[in-house]
């Protein structure tokens, strides 16, 4: 999944949130919401937001226009020291943020009115927000957006560009509320998003378009021989797939306990099989009646959730694509009797190292975060990314549950095999626990987004079958 990566600027301009009050222990400050404490707390005990000196976070307090020009001078290394004369009528040379403001209006970043005021103390509203973001960080990249109160205001255009940045979404109701003055509790939201990159991933490169090549006229298909019976492949490790019925013959396949075989025909002790694309001979005591039953423990991750979409195009919002699946995951899995854990099973956000922490308390065997890719129209197809970050088991083990998921997945979906890779994601970097995060296909590309919206159990029940095929051949 590519998202889009803010400019690291964007880093400083939460450093001047501590213009609002007193540095505060995120512990004594009893009024931060319980719903947003994951993004906000980890703000304030870095010191990039602060608490009153009253002890008291004030999240509804609102932000006004001279807070918003520090804020910003801040972030840009503007010039802050205080003028000896004003722009201004309305701001004495004296004020905190008169430096800021003379530098920030130079700079068209903000600008006064017509009749000479700042009017520094005015509480900024969310569409001049998206207005002053966009100026200082020179956003272009725009994004359809389906905001009822949005379009042909004022705001329309900076508002499509910090929302196609990921740092800002709108209420559940289909609006933005461009005129809602933005209060402390949102400000350190879209902060906290500028800060978690949705995206920190290679950018993929766009696949070229395909050639189109004729087609031969389809011959008959001759029909298939039906199989004799129906097993079920008893072995610890691994069992190879010969091209004959002796240890003599080539290699031409391997399979893992509880792999399906159908049985086409009996050369004495050993069998012709055939399981998906393999086919060859097994030697008849590895193969049993019934499955064995799996054991363990795993961990399905939704990604993004709430107020972080994720990637959002064609019509398709990452967030409910994810979890969609995952539900799909976790039907599969827990029909096999393995017990799931999901770190999401509704529309609500973690951040990143909450999702770690959910598997790994729960002691899960391996973990699997499903996402879902944006780049150029042209980008298409699935790939699983694993983290190579510790030169142990658990990376060689890692590479392996990507593999197993990425067959599967490619094979059910019919997508573009854009195959393994490694990457050092958050999520599956800072984990003990073997890891893998699929990027489903391409939001942004509409073949992609046509096969996902259609084929969302199949997708859940490969990447089920990926991980079975992984425990299978752990065991």
């Amino acid at each position: 999944m590519q998202k889009k990566v803010l400019c690291s600027a964007l880093f400083l301009m939460v450093l001047s949130l501590a213009v609002f009050g007193q540095a505060v222990s995120a512990k004594s400050l009893p009024d931060v919401p319980e719903k947003y404490a994951d993004m906000i707390n980890p703000l304030i005990e870095e010191g990039i937001i602060s608490g009153y000196t009253d002890g008291t976070f004030k999240p509804n307090n609102e932000v006004t226009r001279a807070e918003a020009a520090t804020m910003i001078g801040k972030a840009l290394d503007l010039n802050g020291d205080q003028t000896s004369s004003s722009l201004f009528t309305d701001v004495d040379a004296s004020h905190f943020a008169s430096g800021y403001i003379e530098s920030a209006v130079k700079e068209k970043i903000v600008l006064g009115y017509p009749n000479g005021e700042f009017r520094p103390e005015n509480s900024i509203n969310r569409g001049e927000m998206a207005i002053i973001i966009s100026r200082a960080f020179d956003l272009s990249e725009t994004a359809e957006i389906s905001f009822s109160d949005v379009a042909g205001t004022n705001y329309e255009v900076e508002v499509s560009k910090v929302y196609a940045s990921g740092i800002v979404s709108g209420y559940p109701d289909g609006t933005f509320r461009p005129d809602k003055s933005i209060n402390r509790a949102e400000f350190s939201i879209m902060m906290y998003n500028a800060l978690n990159p949705v995206v920190d991933k290679p950018q993929p490169k766009p696949d070229p378009e395909p050639k189109p090549e004729p087609k031969p006229e389809p011959k008959p298909k001759p029909e298939p021989d039906k199989p004799i019976a129906v097993k079920y492949v008893n072995v610890t490790t691994s069992l190879n797939v010969r091209s004959g019925p002796g240890t003599s013959y080539a290699k031409v396949g391997s399979l893992y306990r509880n792999n399906q075989v159908n049985v086409m025909k009996y050369a004495g002790d050993w069998a012709q099989i055939q399981s998906g694309t393999i086919k060859g001979y097994v030697h008849t005591d590895y193969l049993m009646d019934k499955k064995e039953e799996l054991r363990g423990i795993i961990a399905i991750d939704a990604g993004h959730g709430d107020q972080d979409p994720g990637a959002v195009a064609n019509g398709v919002r990452e967030k409910d694509l994810n979890l969609d699946v995952a539900k799909y995951v976790q039907k599969y899995l827990e029909a096999e009797g393995i017990k799931v854990i999901m770190t999401r099973t509704d529309d609500t956000f973690l951040s990143l190292g909450r999702r770690v922490e959910v598997a790994e308390n729960a002691n899960a065997d391996a973990f699997i975060s499903i996402h879902a890719n944006a780049a150029t129209a042209s980008a298409n197809g699935t790939e699983t990314y694993y983290s190579a970050a510790s030169l142990n088991s658990r990376a060689a083990d890692s590479k392996q549950l990507a593999g197993f998921v990425q067959t599967r997945l490619v094979k059910a979906l019919g997508t573009n095999d854009r195959g393994v890779k490694e990457a050092g994601f958050q999520v599956i970097k800072n984990t003990s626990l073997p890891s893998a995060l699929v990027e489903l296909g391409f939001l942004t590309n509409q073949g992609d987004v046509k096969i996902l919206l259609a084929k969302k159990e199949e997708a859940g029940k490969a990447i089920a079958q990926g991980i079975m095929d992984y425990m299978n051949w752990k065991e």
